[in-house]
């Protein structure tokens, strides 16, 4: 393998009023298209429907990708890379713990350098 570097920008937000702080951070990038990278339990309590509301307040499009288990697997990163990709999204927005935040991290790497994965983790052979 070549050798090769690559960035992953990122600025995290915590705490309480988070949520609201979304649009004035998602301007701030210059995007318009984002897709929201998320879990199902997020969904479920409207959480999503949220964000991508805040976003659609300053004409920001959104899409969602919710289908993220614990410990995401490489089919769930290539499923989410698919949606980014289909989607037309221009960035990523990961709301919830460190599951969306890992499978958002690698759909950002996969997405922009078009990795592949070619050997299987033992976790994708259960």
């Amino acid at each position: 393998m070549e050798t090769f570097n690559f960035s992953v920008p990122q600025d995290i937000t915590v705490g309480k009023g988070s949520l609201s702080k979304l649009p004035e951070i998602a301007k701030k990038l210059g995007g318009k298209h984002a897709l929201i990278i998320s879990g199902p339990h997020l969904e479920k309590m409207g959480l999503v429907k949220k964000a991508a509301d805040y976003l659609a307040s300053v004409d920001i499009k959104a899409d969602t990708f919710t289908d993220i288990e614990a410990n995401p697997s490489v089919a769930t990163v290539e499923k989410a890379t698919a949606k980014y990709l289909e989607s037309g999204a221009d960035f990523i927005v990961a709301f919830g713990g460190g599951s969306p935040m890992d499978v958002a991290k690698a759909v950002g790497v996969v997405a922009k350098y078009c990795l592949l994965y070619t050997s299987p983790s033992p976790r994708d052979t259960r």
